[in-house]
């Protein structure tokens, strides 16, 4: 069973005992698995009222480079527009380029009028006149609980799993997007440039 929260979740925090407890004394084997979330500074993140999320950051005349790592790409779609590229993103997306022009690449790729080729992880930009270049850029929120105040950093994370203790039975669920958002935005002294490093730390406090 995965209990979410609404609204920070900050009166459920110290009460999981009770929710534990209350799941066992139903007869049932569930297992109790923590989920915490962040939560970004503006709606959005790629489209938000009319209007690109104020997350999103812009790169004219730069598309991924063509010698750069590839496997971090996603998918490519065709949109009249770049709002409408925008509308259309998916949140596990961090980045993309679009095309206002046909671009032909030496790794063998090409692409049309009106494309837009979305992108995981950090990109590498390589000049290209004929696109412009979007990415989730800061700043997020670092709070998961209002109520004190709390981070969400991994050190925050993993200070809150030990006051939790056994009282959850293990596992762990966190919104994918909001990883890569506050990831992406500088959480906790992140950067574009070294967003792995980051990814790892929260990986350790998860299973650490």
């Amino acid at each position: 069973i995965h209990l979410q929260c609404y609204s920070g979740g900050g009166w459920n925090l110290n009460s999981v005992n009770d929710w534990t407890s209350g799941f066992k004394t139903a007869g049932g084997n569930a297992l109790m698995i923590a989920g915490l979330a962040t939560n970004q500074s503006a709606d959005g993140p790629w489209w938000n009222n009319n209007a690109p999320g104020a997350n999103v950051k812009t790169v004219p005349d730069v598309a991924m480079y063509e010698g750069a790592n590839w496997d971090n790409y996603l998918y490519t779609q065709n949109f009249p527009s770049v709002d409408a590229a925008l509308q259309a993103a998916q949140t596990a997306a961090s980045f993309f380029f679009y095309c206002r022009g046909p671009m032909v690449l030496n790794n063998g790729r090409s692409f049309q009028t009106g494309d837009a080729v979305f992108f995981t992880g950090t990109p590498w930009w390589g000049s290209a006149p004929q696109c412009d270049a979007y990415y989730l850029g800061g700043p997020c929120t670092n709070i998961w609980d209002p109520k004190p105040m709390t981070g969400a950093c991994p050190a925050d994370l993993r200070a809150q799993y030990v006051k939790w203790g056994s009282s959850i039975d293990g596992g762990f669920i966190w919104l994918y997007d909001s990883v890569i958002s506050c990831l992406l935005s500088g959480c906790c002294g992140a950067s574009l440039d070294k967003p792995v490093a980051t990814a790892l730390a929260y990986r350790q406090s998860i299973t650490g």
